[in-house]
């Protein structure tokens, strides 16, 4: 770069009239991003992103090779190149005809008398396609049988204990709508209406859990107009909806979380998660804005609703809109959120893009709180504890071992974070099973940081992932360093 900028100066300062030195960066592709770079191609249609990719180069000058054999150009800008492919798969070969370690032919573009590796393809024939839809048929409908004599077996045994709770709740239940009545004959007319079946309502959930009771309840169901699911998870149901205000006539667009688990114990565990942002208040902390039960009598927990929904959707639909100061941008507001939780003496234990929300504002938001963790189940490993589904990928060393959880454990999540920010959406430990996790890190392996990410970013990364928990950075020191790097964008 040096040299470019020496010439630079002579063709300003030095050379002749009438001649000029023009500098044209080289172009930047993307990887394809499919695990080990192999992109399944289940039509004709190869699609190329990256950068810079025009200059000084047109569509008929650039050549893609799928093996040895010539991709046609088709589009070609200064983001994205797409061809296509010859019909038929070629030799798992590279574009100099040597054999390819994976057994599929790689995709390599010429430009500018450079080769440039893109990944590997492999072709989904229309019989593979139809045999993999019947495999996944069979499979599903094997399922259903054992799930189905599981359950079954599992409900003869429980019947007994099941018939119990029912009866014990039932007594609750009306000891609690008589207490109920003698409070909203007193009140001004504003009590919630509970239900009264026997169900997972508000005078079970009370009942498990003192903590939790009518004052909770701050809105009314009739108040809310469900809309459109947003989302759908094992454990509930996250619907868009409309709130409305009768005393000011205001209306406001919110989402409403389900609870669907027919579990008392399991849906005041919810509940309390949801609870406990009641008392959050910061711009990047997501924030409860009421508890309501329907009319079956099942818990529904109400927030505000996110326009750009969660922060990993977000970074994968908009990768290509997405600039460095962006990404920046969420960094901090997730670093202040964080903080502010961490000064609260909240640990979060499971910091993710997924369990961040973004509004119409561009303003990322820290949430999950119990709310989101069922909705993306493929990022969660099942342990030895069949119960538990654990986020591996985003663990600190500690947590894994010694299931500790604290601000530090927080803040290496915290980095991985970033990795999925400069990664535009990746999941983390790309070439890597979750069951493998521990061990590679335990061997002092950590991940790169994405291509073309800051350097002070990638600092960031390293001081959240160091061995001693103690020697990690806080939440404070990381906003500081975040902190110019926004002022200056």
């Amino acid at each position: 770069m040096a040299g470019v900028a020496s010439l630079l100066r002579w063709s300003e300062n030095q050379a002749p009239p009438g001649f000029q030195f023009d500098f044209v960066p080289d172009p930047v592709f993307d990887l394809f991003i499919g695990e080990g770079n192999i992109l399944e191609l289940d039509g004709t249609k190869i699609t190329i992103r990256g950068s810079d990719l025009n200059n000084a180069q047109t569509s008929t000058e650039v050549r893609v090779f799928i093996g040895t054999q010539k991709c046609s150009v088709e589009v070609f800008d200064s983001s994205i190149l797409t061809c296509e492919a010859p019909e038929l798969e070629p030799e798992p070969l590279d574009y100099q005809g040597n054999r390819t370690s994976v057994e599929l032919p790689a995709v390599y573009v010429l430009h500018s008398r450079h080769y440039f590796f893109i990944g590997y393809v492999r072709y989904i024939t229309s019989v593979e396609i139809a045999l993999y839809i019947g495999i996944a048929a069979a499979a599903v409908a094997l399922a259903l049988v054992a799930l189905a004599l599981f359950l079954y077996r599992k409900l003869r045994g429980k019947q007994k204990e099941i018939g119990a709770i029912l009866i014990k709740m039932e007594k609750v239940e009306q000891a609690e709508d008589l207490r109920m009545e003698n409070t909203t004959s007193e009140s001004d007319g504003q009590q919630l209406e509970l239900p009264t079946s026997a169900g997972t309502s508000a005078a079970n959930v009370h009942h498990l859990h003192p903590g939790i009771g009518a004052e909770d309840a701050q809105i009314k169901f009739s108040q809310l107009q469900m809309g459109d699911k947003l989302g759908q998870g094992a454990f509930g149901t996250v619907y868009r909806a409309v709130l409305n205000n009768w005393s000011s006539g205001e209306q406001r667009i919110v989402a409403v979380k389900t609870v669907e688990d027919p579990d008392p114990p399991k849906v005041v565990q919810f509940l309390k998660e949801g609870l406990s942002m009641k008392s959050f208040n910061h711009p990047n902390v997501l924030k409860l804005l009421g508890l309501t039960f329907d009319r079956s009598g099942q818990p529904l927990i109400v927030i505000p609703f996110m326009a750009n929904g969660d922060l990993k959707s977000f970074l994968v639909k908009q990768k290509q809109n997405l600039s460095h100061t962006h990404l920046t941008m969420f960094a901090y507001h997730v670093a202040l959120g964080m903080e502010y939780l961490a000064e609260q003496q909240f640990v979060h234990r499971d910091l993710a893009a997924r369990n961040c929300l973004v509004d119409d504002k561009l303003v990322a938001k820290i949430a999950d709180f119990g709310l989101s963790r069922d909705l993306d189940e493929s990022d969660y490993y099942t342990s030895g504890d069949k119960h538990a589904k654990l986020p591996i990928k985003w663990m600190a060393p500690e947590s894994m071992e010694r299931k500790v959880y604290d601000t530090k454990t927080d803040v290496w999540s915290y980095g991985v974070l970033l990795w999925e920010l400069f990664s535009r959406g990746r999941t983390p430990y790309p070439d890597i099973h979750n069951r493998d996790v521990h061990s590679y890190l335990k061997q002092g392996q950590r991940m790169n940081p994405p291509r073309f990410c800051p350097t002070k970013i990638s600092a960031i990364m390293r001081h959240c992932w160091l061995d001693s928990a103690k020697k990690r950075w806080s939440f404070g020191q990381i906003v500081q360093e975040l902190e110019p790097l926004v002022t200056h964008a």
